[in-house]
């Protein structure tokens, strides 16, 4: 099992979830994936790279709506989610976190 921040160390709630953990999943027949305990209903999907295995995505709104569920403000659970979620790093498998708000997208010209 790999952890981040056991001990807290970056200050603030501790949230009740606060570890990686790496597991095949069936869909995709023994490759690994590294998964956050506790933001199953986070995922998103897949993210397939041309030079890297494939990897969670998960979706960074929904995973600081947990954090915030869990007592943070929503202040708290940014600071915790980008230090210690978007911040760690767990070797060639580590997850991906898509910002899914179409707001924060520039507008792209049309050729």
């Amino acid at each position: 099992m790999i952890r981040f921040d056991p001990n807290n160390e970056g200050g603030g709630p501790k949230p009740a979830q606060g570890k990686w953990s790496e597991q095949p999943d069936d869909d995709y027949g023994l490759h690994p994936f590294v998964r956050m305990d506790g933001y199953n209903d986070c995922i998103i999907g897949v993210c397939h790279q041309f030079e890297g295995p494939p990897v969670l995505a998960y979706d960074m709104g929904k995973v600081i709506e947990s954090l915030m569920g869990q007592g943070m403000t929503h202040g708290e659970a940014v600071e915790f989610f980008e230090y210690n979620q978007l911040g760690a790093s767990v070797g060639p498998l580590t997850p991906v976190f898509i910002n899914t708000d179409a707001d924060c997208l520039p507008d792209f010209p049309e050729p």
